[in-house]
């Protein structure tokens, strides 16, 4: 019996995008949705809910990329026709299966849903669940790795019970014997790095005294040690009654030599070190050293620069200084009351004549002019500045006042 196939239900042509088929879908959907219809009347609303629940079937299986591959396979197979007694598509998701249905159409429908694509899902599934039980590994050894060897061998007796548990299930019977073997493999590696370590440990020097029995007695006693190793080795459930192998007496001198050579090396690599350690200590205090010189010297430099350049502007100051004083007319500095600006002393006939005359005279200034508010020449700076600065008073014109007067 054949049927609309999906994309006549959606109204699309085969060749549609994903988005083209949604589009269709959500269109459809708010016609047609349940939700949609209930003011209607009940004829209608079945109406309706039926083209939906065709709507949802098609939307359900186009959606899918791998289920669209293989209805376009079945497509193409039938001549773009679908029986709906064979078909699973059309069933999908769109009707409860009833008890009617055999197990033969359940299993061809599994056998049409194998497509390479979903092949591979099922692949990758299977890779997943092979990653997640590496992990589940990786942790289990993980946590072993911290049990001893008591601890691993009552591993092996819980799993040896589970597996006695659970006889009626194979499966879980066989995961508690791949998990004892495991465990097994564990103890036995465990077992054989133990007697590794323990032959390699140092041989003690002394022999057993059975032993120097054997090697050193007499012949009674050498027959008598032969016949307690011989039973010793004839006893399987006593392995460690057996006298141990003899060394020669030539390895324990030996291995003494070395230890002392190995020492006496130690102890030079160790002086070696000290001495490399001191020369290195040296070498830093030295160039710490050189650093603090090189630094109190270009601090040294520096304040004899700033010294320099602080002579430097105070005579730059005291020539400045100076030349503004002569532009003024006034004595240089250290020669007040000293006539003359070139000369350093008064002549001896000068100040004779000064000495003799009856009313002293001023002396004449460096610059050889009258002061232009008094008319006379000072002898000083100070007394040209005082002049200058307010009235000064004459003494000629002191001693004439009373005259005046009168």
């Amino acid at each position: 019996m054949s049927v609309a196939t999906h994309y006549t239900t959606l109204g699309l042509m085969p060749s549609a995008a994903s988005e083209v088929i949604r589009a269709a879908y959500k269109a459809l959907a708010l016609i047609y949705h349940p939700d949609k219809t209930l003011k209607m009347a009940a004829e209608e609303r079945a109406s309706h809910a039926a083209v939906f629940r065709q709507v949802q079937e098609a939307y359900d299986v186009l959606r899918s990329p791998a289920l669209k591959a293989a209805y376009d396979a079945e497509l193409e197979a039938h001549r773009n026709t679908i029986d709906k007694t064979r078909s699973p598509y059309q069933r999908h998701s769109s009707a409860r299966p009833t008890s009617k249905a055999h197990p033969k159409s359940q299993r061809k429908r599994v056998a049409k849903l194998t497509t390479p694509e979903e092949k591979a899902a099922m692949r990758a599934r299977a890779r997943q669940s092979l990653d997640h039980l590496r992990e589940k590994r990786v942790e289990r050894h993980i946590a072993d790795a911290e049990l001893d060897i008591p601890g691993l061998k009552d591993m092996v007796h819980t799993w040896e019970q589970l597996a006695e548990e659970h006889l009626s299930d194979p499966t879980i019977r066989a995961h508690c014997a791949i998990r004892v073997h495991e465990y097994q493999i564990k103890i036995a590696v465990r077992e054989q790095q133990q007697q590794e370590w323990l032959s390699r440990m140092p041989i003690a020097k002394q022999e057993p005294s059975t032993c120097r029995q054997k090697h050193y007695g007499g012949p009674d006693e050498e027959a008598h040690a032969s016949f307690q190793s011989a039973s010793a080795h004839s006893t399987a459930t006593r392995p460690q009654a057996s006298c141990p192998t003899r060394v020669p007496s030539s390895q324990p001198v030996h291995s003494f030599g070395e230890q002392r050579a190995t020492d006496r090396v130690r102890a030079a690599e160790s002086v070696a070190r000290s001495e490399a350690r001191a020369m290195e200590k040296a070498q830093r205090e030295a160039s710490k050293q050189a650093h603090l010189d090189s630094k109190a010297a270009a601090i040294r430099a520096d304040k004899e620069k700033q010294k320099a350049k602080a002579q430097a502007s105070t005579q730059k100051e005291a020539e400045r200084i100076a030349e503004v004083r002569a532009k003024a007319g006034a004595a240089p500095l250290g020669t007040v009351g000293v006539a003359g600006r070139g000369q350093g002393k008064i002549p001896d006939s000068l100040r004779a004549s000064l000495v003799d005359a009856t009313r002293p005279k001023p002396p004449q200034t460096s610059s050889g002019k009258a002061c232009g508010r008094c008319g006379s020449d000072h002898a000083t700076f100070r007394e040209w500045r005082m002049c200058n600065s307010k009235a000064y008073v004459d003494p000629k014109a002191e001693d004439q006042a009373p005259l005046r007067t009168t």
